[in-house]
C-alpha cells in the first residue's frame, strides 16, 4: 500500500511535468517547478527503486516519510500552477540580447581570481585533494587530505571558493557564450571559444581542488542549462552532437576522478559508484537522518545551525552527528548531507509536510525579484543562476543554497548590473504587462 501511494504520486508529478513541457514550457522558469523536477528525478524515482531501504530502515516514521514524498510535491505543484504571469514574462524574454561592457567582464574576472588568492593563503597547492589524487596517494591518505583542503577550512576561504566560481565564473562563462553570435569573423569566434574553454577548465579545476568529483561538473551543467533556456526550453533544438559531447564530459570527469582515487581500477565498478552517488547515496543519507530521529527523537530548531540562535537554542551540526553515529568513525568532517525534504522531516516530524510545501513555493520569490528588479535581457542569466542553486537542494538544507550555492550573490550582481550598467539591449521596464 505504501509503495503504491509513493508510486502514484511520483507518476502524477512526472506526467504533469511532461504535460507542462509539451504545452506550457514557461512554467519551467519558476523556481518551484525547477525544484519539483529535480526532486522527482533525483529523489522520488530513486525512492521507488530503493524502497527496500525504506522498509528495512524505518518503522514508526515510515508512513510519514511516504506522505512527505507524496503529498508535499503534489500539493506544491498544484499551487505553483496557479501563478504564471511572471513566468510568462520571463519566458518571453529569455532570448533578448545583452551587450556587456568590458568593465563588467573584468570585474567578474577579478572576483574569480579572488577565490584562489584567498584559498591558497590557507592551503598549499601540494596539500590539496586534487593534487593528492593526481599524485596517486593511497585512498585513505587522499581522503584525509581532501577533508583538510576544504571541509575543515574556516568559513572565509570556503565561501569565497564558492562565490567566485559558482556565481562569478559561471556568469562570465555564460556572458562569453552569449556574445559568440556578435563576433563577425571566424577568427574572432575561435578566440571567443578559447576564452570560454580556458575559463571553463580553470573553474572546473578549482571547483575540484579538494578532490570532489561532482562539483567540477557543475560548470558544464551550467552551460547545458543556458543552452536549454536560450532555445526556449526546446530540448530537441539543444540535444545535438555538441550537447552529447558536453554531457559525456559531465559524466566522464567525475568518473575519471573516482577511478583515480579508488584502490580498485575496475572501470565498471567506478561507473557504478558514480551513478550511485547521483541516485542512491543522497537518498540513503536522507534515510539515515530520518532513522536517527526515529530512534532518538526529532531535532527541532537546534538543527537549523546558525539560525537556531534566533530561537535561543544552541545549533547542532546534524549532518556530522548522524554520520558519526551511523558509521562509528568520529571525525570532524563526516557529513550525512541530504535534501531538506528529508532532513526537515527528521528535524520537525509531520509538521515538515506543510513546511516543505511553503518553502518550495517560497523559492518563487526569486522569480518575483527577477521580474521586478532585473533587466529583461538579464533574465536568462538569473534563471540559470537560480536553477544551479536550486539543484543544490537535492543534497542540502534549505538555507545552504542562499549563500553556499550563491543564490543571494547571483541576484545581487545582476541587480547591480541592471541598476548601473547601460546596455544596447532593452530594459525590463520596456516589457509590457501581460494580462
Amino acid at each position: 500500500m505504501e509503495i503504491f501511494i509513493l508510486l502514484s504520486a511520483t507518476i502524477v508529478v512526472s506526467v504533469t511535468l511532461f504535460y507542462l513541457y509539451l504545452k506550457e514550457k514557461y512554467y519551467f522558469v519558476k523556481p518551484s517547478i525547477i525544484f519539483i523536477l529535480f526532486f522527482n528525478v533525483f529523489l522520488q524515482w530513486p525512492a521507488i527503486f530503493y524502497f527496500n531501504i525504506v522498509e528495512t530502515s524505518l518503522n514508526s516514521s515510515r508512513f510519514g516519510f511516504i506522505m512527505m514524498f507524496s503529498v508535499s510535491p503534489c500539493f506544491a505543484l498544484l499551487i505553483s500552477l496557479l501563478f504564471r504571469r511572471s513566468a510568462i514574462r520571463v519566458y518571453r524574454s529569455l532570448d533578448k540580447p545583452m551587450i556587456f561592457s568590458p568593465a563588467i567582464k573584468w570585474f567578474l574576472f577579478l572576483c574569480i581570481l579572488l577565490g584562489p588568492i584567498i584559498y591558497f593563503q590557507y592551503v598549499s597547492f601540494n596539500n590539496t585533494g586534487l593534487v593528492s589524487i593526481l599524485r596517486g596517494d593511497p585512498y585513505l591518505e587522499s581522503s584525509v587530505i581532501r577533508e583538510r583542503s576544504m571541509k575543515l577550512l574556516p568559513a572565509l576561504p570556503r565561501y569565497f571558493h564558492s562565490m567566485s566560481l559558482k556565481v562569478c565564473s559561471f556568469l562570465l562563462i555564460l556572458i562569453l557564450i552569449s556574445e559568440i553570435s556578435t563576433k563577425s569573423t571566424a577568427l574572432l569566434k575561435a578566440f571567443q571559444y578559447s576564452k570560454i574553454s580556458f575559463l571553463a577548465i580553470f573553474t572546473l579545476l578549482f571547483l575540484a581542488i579538494d578532490g570532489s568529483r561532482a562539483p567540477g561538473a557543475l560548470v558544464f551543467l551550467c552551460i547545458l542549462f543556458f543552452l536549454i533556456y536560450n532555445k526556449g526550453i526546446h530540448l530537441g533544438a539543444v540535444f545535438n552532437f555538441k550537447t552529447i559531447i558536453l554531457i559525456s564530459i559531465i559524466i566522464f570527469i567525475p568518473s575519471a576522478m573516482e577511478y583515480m582515487r579508488g584502490d580498485s581500477k575496475d572501470i565498471a565498478t567506478t561507473m557504478n559508484i558514480f551513478f550511485e552517488r547521483i541516485f542512491f547515496i543522497r537518498f540513503e543519507s536522507g534515510i539515515l537522518n530520518i532513522k536517527y530521529s526515529e530512534i532518538y527523537g526529532h531535532w527541532g530548531v537546534a538543527a537549523l545551525g546558525n539560525i537556531s540562535g534566533f530561537f535561543g537554542v544552541k545549533g547542532v551540526n546534524v549532518a556530522n552527528f548522524v554520520a558519526n553515529m551511523e558509521y562509528f568513525t568520529p571525525t570532524e568532517s563526516a557529513l550525512a548531507n541530504a535534501s531538506f525534504m528529508m532532513t526537515y522531516y527528521a528535524y520537525f516530524g509531520i509538521i515538515a509536510i506543510p513546511l516543505s510545501v511553503g518553502l518550495i513555493l517560497l523559492l518563487d520569490t526569486s522569480l518575483w525579484f527577477v521580474v521586478n528588479k532585473i533587466r529583461s535581457n538579464l533574465y536568462i542569466f538569473a534563471v540559470v543562476g537560480y536553477a544551479i542553486a536550486i539543484y543544490g537542494l537535492i543534497d542540502a538544507d534549505y538555507t545552504t543554497i542562499l549563500f553556499t550555492q550563491g543564490l543571494f550573490f547571483n541576484h545581487f550582481i545582476l541587480y547591480l548590473v541592471s541598476k548601473f550598467h547601460k546596455s544596447q539591449g532593452p530594459n525590463f521596464n520596456e516589457i509590457s504587462t501581460i494580462s
